[in-house]
């Protein structure tokens, strides 16, 4: 392949943070493919991360349900800001995303549940399509419950309540104060609205995401020429940093970079004399199609 688009090439860009020329080689070297060109750049040093890649430029909202231990996410894209904005954009969002508890996060089933008894929510949304003159999706829904303890929410850059640009919601499991559970867990999903991690903890994360970091840092430092043994504790020591950085439970506390989120639960856990436990989160920055 020896044309590669200028579009091609402002993807990558924005993608990995490197330098047009650098963009355009890593293309060429892998034939067009933006993740193995990702992939070329960070093993010449030269891209910053792959954890926030993947960003369109979806508008919309992300939106937020919560009653009693049960909690809904739903991400509604629009073509422009400005809808983002509407009142009877905003008043449907509002409507569905509660309706979106009966259906446990399906938005299959969720475009058939009625709002009234004229109108399903897909019925409903066409018709707001001809109002407000865009294209307008249900993108995707996520749906968590805990069996004892809370549910917590926390929306970044609000347009009106529950919605905004990037929606978090974590189950924090214990048999504690709810009041003090609740103000944990908003502490939590603010950290993870901030750090963004790809997986509750080591074990539930992308098997592929990990073989591809071991296999960046391996070729890395092959190229050292150092013995086995020093190569082997070069990529184990890689490798956790990478766990540091996309792992819930292994990240760096915002509010306290002394502890682990892992190492706060602990802490909090003693303070209220019962165990605590992070159960499930889910994160939804909108317009990101890397999750």
């Amino acid at each position: 392949m020896s044309n590669i688009s200028a579009d091609k090439i402002k993807e990558l860009r924005s993608i990995s943070g490197s330098g047009f020329m650098d963009c355009k080689k890593a293309l060429l070297e892998s034939k067009g493919n933006i993740e193995l060109a990702v992939d070329f750049l960070r093993k010449q040093g030269l891209s910053l991360s792959v954890k926030r890649s993947g960003k369109s430029t979806s508008e919309g909202v992300v939106s937020s349900y919560i009653k009693d231990n049960r909690g809904v996410l739903l991400e509604v894209n629009s073509e422009t800001d400005f809808v983002s904005r509407n009142i009877i954009f905003q008043n449907y969002v509002k409507t569905i995303t509660e309706l979106c508890m009966t259906t446990s996060g399906n938005i299959n089933k969720l475009n058939f549940v009625n709002i009234d008894n004229n109108r399903t929510v897909s019925d409903e949304l066409s018709h707001l399509k001809s109002i407000i003159g865009e294209n307008i999706l249900l993108r995707r829904a996520s749906f968590i419950e805990v069996q004892e303890g809370v549910i917590s929410s926390y929306i970044h850059s609000k347009v009106a309540d529950n919605m905004g640009k990037i929606g978090v919601l974590v189950g924090i499991e214990s048999e504690g104060d709810k009041t003090k559970l609740e103000s944990f867990g908003y502490k939590v999903a603010m950290h993870i609205a901030s750090e963004k991690p790809c997986s509750l903890d080591i074990d539930s994360l992308d098997k592929h995401l990990v073989e591809r970091e071991l296999k960046i840092y391996s070729d890395q430092a092959s190229s050292y020429n150092k013995p086995d043994n020093i190569i082997k504790k070069i990529v184990s020591g890689r490798i956790s940093k990478f766990y540091e950085e996309v792992v819930l439970l292994e990240q760096k506390f915002i509010f306290d970079r002394n502890v682990t989120v892992s190492e706060l639960l602990k802490n909090f856990s003693n303070d209220i004399g019962c165990e605590v436990k992070i159960s499930s989160y889910s994160c939804f920055v909108l317009g990101d199609i890397s999750k």
